[in-house]
């Protein structure tokens, strides 16, 4: 499991070396997973790419001097357990968002995904604005 694991893991980074799309790597993954359905193989792929580019955004959170950033759920028909109480936690930059449900923790992590599938992202808190309604509003604070 370890060297599949590994293996992907170089696929997905030889796919972003050759700047594939993730319907691209997928192909690239499976064919060389001969055994690996059509699914699993844009499941991994994707979950790696959106994996990067939460990893991106909070680099570039950090290299911005941003302090404190917001976790988005999207709140539709299909938000689950995992990222529900996520929704609208406010962190500092370098400190982990903790997911509690049924008063058990089910995630905890400096930025998303929590999950495969996950949908979820972070955005920079912004001095003098706060969430109302779901909308970013001025406050003046």
């Amino acid at each position: 499991m370890v060297r599949t694991k590994k293996q992907i893991a170089n696929l997905i980074v030889k796919g972003q070396e050759m700047s594939l799309t993730s319907f691209e790597t997928q192909e690239l993954i499976q064919a060389s997973f001969k055994g690996i359905s059509e699914n699993r193989s844009n499941l991994i792929a994707a979950n790696e790419l959106n994996t990067a580019i939460n990893y991106a955004q909070y680099e570039t959170y950090v290299r911005s001097g941003v302090t404190r950033v917001r976790w988005v759920t999207v709140l539709d028909g299909r938000v689950c357990p995992i990222c529900e109480p996520l929704h609208n936690q406010e962190m500092g930059i370098n400190n982990k968002f903790v997911g509690i449900n049924d008063n058990q923790i089910v995630y905890q992590g400096m930025y998303p995904p929590a999950h495969v599938r996950c949908r979820c992202y972070t955005e920079e808190v912004l001095e003098g604005f706060e969430v109302v309604n779901e909308r970013i509003a001025w406050t003046g604070n």
